[in-house]
């Protein structure tokens, strides 16, 4: 008889501490990943974080600075320079208003324009703040190819910018499905969508919140885009094969990954990637009631298909947490 498999014990993680945010940012540099800026304002919260934190495993984090910005934004950028990151909030720059620098000895130096100036000004996102009126998302992924600038955004599709304006190339509900609160994350050589929302549901039991992951070499060309991953053992269990099939074509949150969730950040940092935080809506079963359940947990991956978690609660074989259960799980 095969002995059970011993369940993998999990550190103690002051991850707690850094709050529930959305719209965060993962910086990798020197050996470290810092994290800084996002908001709050669900379930009658309005709360933007100015700090910056600072992690070398995902487990144990250390607050560095509060405030970090004048003004207060959760928008958060950063280009790296000769001897360091610069780090700032794109937008319209006022006097007195300061980012910082972390240098190569992980030094931090607030700064004020016109130091840097031209730096930021050339930065993709400030350079498509500055230039263009048109605005599809307010958080795109955006690079150059052949001195072109396009813009991706998981809601509307590839944008090519031509003349202040954008070109659409593709749209979303033809390659991964129109989706809002996803991540982007270059590693590998690679494009990964992560993660995020569905606002089109084609089922009333599925809440539309996704664990899938996809992945591109070539943004241009759509038929690149991959959806990775494999469909959870409880899922074809509780289905069989030809029902998961069917769900496969409108369900994004059947994955054996990581718990379905929006608004995670995500970063690719010493060969992995990694993905934490975000919310999902649940029922709360101390009272029953809906309310957003925001993830403390990490979890990483080599290559978008296998993921191990290395912070966070345990939870059960639907990627639930203990005292919760999802608004409609599975139903017919």
């Amino acid at each position: 008889m095969k002995p059970p498999e011993k369940k993998k014990v999990l550190p103690v993680s002051n991850i707690a501490e850094l709050g529930e945010r959305q719209e965060a940012c993962l910086i990798p540099f020197n050996g470290k990943v810092y994290y800084t800026g996002g908001y709050n304002n669900s379930m009658n919260q309005d709360k933007e974080y100015n700090d910056l934190w600072v992690t070398e495993d995902f487990i144990n984090w250390s607050k560095l600075m509060e405030p970090a910005y004048l003004i207060d934004s959760y928008y958060i950028k950063y280009a790296l320079i000769d001897d360091g990151i610069i780090i700032f909030q794109p937008g319209s720059w006022k006097k007195d208003e300061y980012f910082f620098k972390i240098d190569k000895d992980n030094r931090i130096t607030k700064l004020q324009l016109p130091q840097y100036e031209q730096i930021i000004k050339n930065e993709v996102f400030q350079y498509y703040f500055d230039h263009f009126d048109e605005r599809l998302y307010y958080n795109p992924y955006l690079r150059w190819i052949d001195n072109e600038l396009y813009l991706l955004d998981c809601y509307h599709g590839l944008f090519k910018a031509v003349d202040g304006k954008f070109e659409n190339i593709y749209r979303s509900r033809d390659v991964f499905g129109i989706r809002l609160a996803s991540n982007y994350q270059e590693h590998n050589g690679k494009l990964f969508l992560i993660a995020g929302g569905i606002s089109e549901i084609a089922n009333l039991n599925y809440d539309g919140y996704c664990n899938d992951v996809w992945v591109t070499e070539d943004i241009l060309k759509p038929a690149a885009w991959k959806q990775i991953g494999k469909i959870r053992p409880s899922v074809i269990a509780q289905y069989g094969e030809e029902k998961t099939r069917e769900l496969d074509e409108y369900r994004r949150d059947i994955y054996d990954t990581f718990p379905a969730r929006e608004y995670a950040v995500t970063v690719s940092f010493k060969g992995k990637l990694y993905i934490m935080g975000g919310r999902r809506k649940m029922v709360d079963l101390s009272d029953g009631k809906e309310k957003y359940y925001w993830y403390k947990d990490v979890w990483c991956s080599e290559d978008g298909i296998s993921w191990e978690q290395i912070v966070g609660p345990e939870y059960d074989e639907n990627f639930v947490p203990p005292g919760w259960k999802l608004l409609e799980l599975y139903g017919d």
